[in-house]
């Protein structure tokens, strides 16, 4: 990072509407230096003759150059009540949106080399994890080929399913019946999210409120090896099956089919 032309230290104590603003930021210095916005370097804590030790105050700071392209983005995005801490926030990163004026040519330089947020963040995740934190579920180019998944009602009772990317999510919800033996006779729901009746949905055709299952294909739901969601079926009894992908592969699309079966199937009607 050192190389880079614009990326230079800022005294704090030299920049007097600065050190106002970062008052009280505290963990706030450590937050913005870990998400690579910034380095900055604390001035030593002086304990002696006084009653109250105040918390990590920055004696200079380095603004990166993921700062200057996220500013915007983050001056629109945030929108809490209005408070003194608000109204800090707010002021320093306007004031150093003022302080990197004119440094937009070595901005571009240095970010043609820095990583993406994205891909420094993956070591920290399961595989998969950060995806369906950041993804849109349910929203994504087509994936041409075909898709195993695995359906399951617990640890020993689930079924191995392959479908093509072009199948809609009505035609998983008919292999699932299938695969489990059950009655086509209720209303259900797949959430993408993998949280039952969270906002991210798609409904049983006979359901009043859309999105609906016939309308999205498998291909285009942002999946990825690793993906789990969810699919609610009979809203009184509710059977929630969990569904994880386990395998893309593009290639020659081949016809729905349930590959593996484990465990009975289950009695849908207990009493």
């Amino acid at each position: 990072m050192e190389e880079m032309p614009f990326a230079k230290n800022i005294q704090v104590d030299e920049e007097d509407r600065l050190d106002h603003q970062l008052d009280g930021y505290e963990n706030f210095l450590y937050y913005f230096g870990y998400f690579g916005l910034w380095e900055f370097e604390p001035k030593p804590i002086n304990s002696v003759n006084v009653d109250y030790v105040r918390g990590t105050e920055p004696k200079s700071i380095k603004l990166m150059p993921r700062f200057k392209k996220l500013i915007p983005a983050l001056v629109e995005a945030w929108n809490p009540p209005q408070d003194p801490i608000t109204d800090s926030i707010m002021g320093m990163m306007s004031m150093f949106g003022d302080i990197l004026d004119g440094e937009e040519e070595a901005v571009e330089e240095a970010e043609e080399e820095l990583e993406s947020l994205f891909t420094l963040l993956q070591p920290l995740f399961a595989k998969g994890e950060l995806k369906n934190i950041l993804l849109v579920p349910g929203e994504g180019e087509s994936i041409n080929g075909n898709f195993t998944l695995t359906a399951s009602l617990h640890s020993s009772c689930w079924r191995r399913l392959r479908l093509p990317g072009s199948a809609t999510l009505l035609d998983l919800h008919e292999v699932i019946q299938e695969a489990f033996g059950f009655d086509d006779d209720h209303l259900y729901s797949f959430f993408m999210d993998g949280k039952r009746f969270s906002k991210y949905f798609y409904n049983s055709p006979m359901d009043v409120q859309g999105p609906y299952v016939h309308e999205k294909q498998i291909g285009r739901l942002n999946l990825y090896e690793g993906k789990r969601f969810v699919y609610l079926f009979d809203f009184g009894d509710e059977w929630l099956i969990d569904i994880k992908v386990e395998k893309i592969e593009e290639e020659e699309e081949k016809p729905a089919d349930i590959v593996e079966k484990k465990g009975e199937d289950p009695d849908q009607y207990e009493w």
